[in-house]
């Protein structure tokens, strides 16, 4: 009698057809390749759609850009500091996609309004009309609507603004390198000094605005410590803004040394182009520097 309960396994002609549904090794192996390329097809048809996507976003919200550089000053090529050189692969203006952009334009005779000034910002404007031809425009306008377009821009309607200079006392141009988004300034760091002699113990500002464009997101800040009395070691916290930020920590620079510089730290600027630091040890001064910063373009 048998036991209730237990399987009842195939035997004779059930077992032989059961045996008869186990691939082989070479179908188990075509299985898996199939299933391994299935996985593989749906996957790259995922990442083409997210591409696909990305693209479409970047160009509608005017981010698309491939190889973009400026120059300026006599990084531009040129026997004055009044000019500014553009070049990229391709851009987009305004949902305009022009390529092969390699174009000059010097600051004293492309203004859309008034005069040139000394310590003045000057943000670049690139304007194309749709059927390859391209210009520069420089201004004081940081938004679009408050560009000044005259009769030498007839149908010239799409308009980037993909950078900023900045006038010295002289009314000439800082140099700079800008590839893509980040801006070097091609100049020593006593020029670009942002902090002299700051002893704050608790979070003061850093006000980069003299060097750094409204549109700038992060600033590359370089530091000098000194240690103004006993042995202790140099500690000094650099904030992003002028604040403490929740969940994001300042950069720490610490010294066993009586003097030392500090390689750049990137740090967030706020509203105002602003970003913070504070003497840890008691016993130190902070000079710091703006060499380069993030703008967005």
């Amino acid at each position: 009698m048998p036991i209730p309960n237990l399987p009842i396994y195939p035997s004779g002609a059930a077992l032989t057809e059961f045996r008869n549904t186990i691939p082989s090794p070479q179908e188990w192996d075509d299985l898996v390749g199939l299933y391994v390329k299935a996985i593989y097809d749906a996957w790259s048809q995922l990442q083409q759609a997210v591409v696909d996507v990305g693209a479409a976003a970047a160009v509608s919200a005017n981010f698309a850009y491939r190889n973009l550089v400026i120059l300026a000053g006599d990084e531009a090529r040129a026997d004055t500091e009044t000019k500014v050189r553009i070049t990229a692969d391709e851009i987009g203006i305004e949902g305009v996609i022009v390529q092969g952009v390699d174009i000059t334009a010097d600051i004293t005779a492309d203004l859309d309004t008034g005069t040139l000034a000394a310590n003045t910002k000057y943000p670049i404007w690139l304007g194309t009309n749709g059927v390859g031809g391209v210009k520069v425009l420089l201004s004081e306008a940081f938004l679009r609507g408050d560009l000044t377009l005259d009769a030498g821009e007839d149908g010239y309607e799409h308009w980037r603004r993909v950078g900023a200079l900045r006038t010295n006392g002289s009314s000439e141009l800082y140099r700079i390198i800008q590839r893509g988004a980040r801006v070097d300034f091609d100049h020593s760091l006593t020029e670009m000094q942002v902090l002299t002699d700051g002893t704050s113990g608790t979070i003061a500002p850093i006000d980069c605005s003299p060097f750094v464009p409204p549109t700038a997101r992060t600033v590359h800040l370089a530091a000098y410590g000194e240690r103004t009395s006993g042995s202790d070691p140099i500690t000094i916290s650099l904030h992003h803004g002028d604040t403490l930020v929740t969940g994001i920590g300042p950069a720490i620079l610490y010294a066993d040394v009586a003097h030392t510089s500090f390689e750049p730290r990137t740090l967030a600027l706020d509203a105002d182009q602003r970003c913070g630091y504070a003497i840890g040890s008691g016993n130190a001064k902070l000079q710091a520097y703006v060499p380069a910063y993030e703008d967005a373009i």
